[in-house]
């Protein structure tokens, strides 16, 4: 049975975005509005904006695949999870917050923010009971 859970999103990531845009935009309308500028601004925040919202972590039998929009879908065999640990890292990952988990796994780590962080791990124990928990 296949199961996705949503990355969990912060507003900083949103102020982040906007404030960056509208700091290098400011200037560039100001001195010479233009419209093309314009729509490709807003264009380009509209994208930033549902960005994270595409973000999303599938469980299919034994298999979580990582989907992170305009990249490509990570798949790890939940038998290769070694650990789950809490961390806020702001390490460039797939997780739009920064109350995030690492999971460890045989070939490397990848750390992701589940909006229902003790379901996803509960979950992830329920296929593999040996998975490793440390989480706050």
């Amino acid at each position: 049975m296949e199961k996705k859970y949503n990355s969990k999103v912060d507003l900083w990531l949103y102020l982040f975005i906007y404030i960056s845009i509208i700091l290098s935009a400011v200037p560039i309308l100001l001195i010479d509005f233009n419209w093309i500028v314009t729509i490709f601004l807003f264009v380009i925040l509209a994208a930033l904006t549902l960005y994270p919202l595409g973000i999303k972590y599938t469980i299919n039998g034994k298999v979580l695949s990582i989907h992170c929009p305009f990249f490509s879908t990570q798949v790890i065999d939940i038998f290769d999870i070694l650990l789950i640990e809490s961390t806020h890292t702001l390490d460039s990952s797939p997780a739009a917050s920064i109350d995030r988990l690492k999971l460890t796994y045989k070939h490397g780590c990848v750390i992701i923010s589940p909006k229902k962080k003790k379901d996803f791990v509960n979950h992830i124990l329920s296929i593999n009971s040996k998975v490793h928990i440390k989480i706050n």
